[in-house]
């Protein structure tokens, strides 16, 4: 088997505690969405305890992070847009979420965006890409 695609604990529990703090989430509060003791996630935060696969999807699932992420270290669903955000600060990745998070909100409560501007939009991007 390919090493590249072994788990690590202390790897894995590096990136969980790593995307919690980006969450801006205590491990009490993951702890307990989760039903886990504060101990038991903190072993897994620091590779010293395993984790169950139902809890490792619920624990993703919590993070809104992918499982490739915490047990690979990548995101098989990876785009060029994907690349150039894990490029940024993590400051500036909550700063962008809020800002996708914002416009969604309005484009679902039809208050931006008409048809026909986004229309204008998408022909200004294909002649970008044309020219």
């Amino acid at each position: 088997m390919n090493n590249k695609y072994r788990y690590d604990f202390a790897l894995a529990g590096k990136r969980i505690a790593t995307a919690r703090k980006l969450a801006g989430m205590t491990q009490e509060q993951v702890a307990r969405q989760l039903k886990v003791g504060v101990n038991h996630l903190s072993q897994i935060e620091r590779g010293t305890g395993g984790i169950a696969i139902g809890t490792l999807i619920e624990l993703a699932k919590i993070l809104n992070i992918s499982l490739d992420y915490i047990v690979f270290g990548e995101d098989f669903r990876s785009t060029p847009l994907n690349a150039k955000i894990h490029k940024i600060l993590p400051q500036q990745k909550l700063y962008l979420e809020e800002m996708i998070n914002n416009f969604i909100d309005c484009c679902l409560d039809k208050k931006c965006f008409p048809t026909q501007e986004i229309n204008t939009v998408e022909k200004k991007i294909v002649d970008n890409k044309t020219e």
